[in-house]
């Protein structure tokens, strides 16, 4: 018998091959954080449009309002006994001030039941009203506000200065300023005296 033909055949335990395969790509993970990125940059950009800049702290001193006699200064003050539990926001008190010399007449609560904030004070200075007004209308726009209108007043006497703010609180804000008539002193010879209602509103939700 030919013994080449009953050799055995050691068996190939080699490990095999692994197949070629295709190149594992990194697009899918750099389009995710790209899109992850791109979220963030929105609503940061959201925010940044919502939140006004923050008007600085008036000045501790009184500042000439231009085109009237007028003084400005903060308002804190003339608004302490409706300033409660953080409302309003620093932001809109920033934002308020008072012709120098105004005194507090009374303050006013119209929230009743409502959750949102309504309330105002009234005040006396002395000067026209048409100066009272000028004033308004200048350091509301100054202060930040939207001037929103200008006019006779609803349901009372006076002309009112409406604006709006974002408040850092993250509601929108309306500062209403109803200047009434000036009043005279005795047998017209005195100054102008004239009364002025600052009313802040929180603005309810639009939903």
């Amino acid at each position: 018998m030919d013994e080449s033909s009953t050799a055995t055949v050691a068996p190939d335990t080699s490990p095999p091959e692994r197949p070629a395969g295709r190149p594992v790509s990194m697009k899918p993970a750099a389009i995710v954080l790209g899109l992850a990125v791109l979220v963030l940059l929105v609503f940061a950009g959201g925010a940044t449009v919502f939140r006004a800049t923050p008007a600085k702290p008036p000045s501790q001193t009184s500042v000439r309002v231009r085109g009237t006699s007028l003084r400005a200064v903060g308002a804190r003050g003339a608004l302490g006994p409706i300033i409660s539990a953080g409302q309003p926001p620093n932001n809109v008190l920033n934002a308020v001030v008072v012709p120098a010399g105004a005194r507090r007449v009374s303050a006013i609560d119209y929230s009743g039941n409502a959750s949102q904030y309504d309330q105002a004070v009234v005040l006396s200075v002395g000067g026209p009203q048409a100066a009272v007004v000028d004033f308004y209308k200048t350091e509301m726009q100054r202060a930040g506000w939207h001037i929103e209108s200008t006019g006779p007043a609803d349901h009372q006497p006076g002309i009112e200065v409406l604006g709006q703010l974002a408040g850092d609180d993250g509601w929108f804000w309306e500062l209403g300023t109803v200047v009434a008539p000036s009043t005279f002193g005795a047998s017209g010879t005195g100054a102008d005296r004239t009364r002025f209602t600052l009313r802040l509103i929180q603005e309810p939700d639009a939903d």
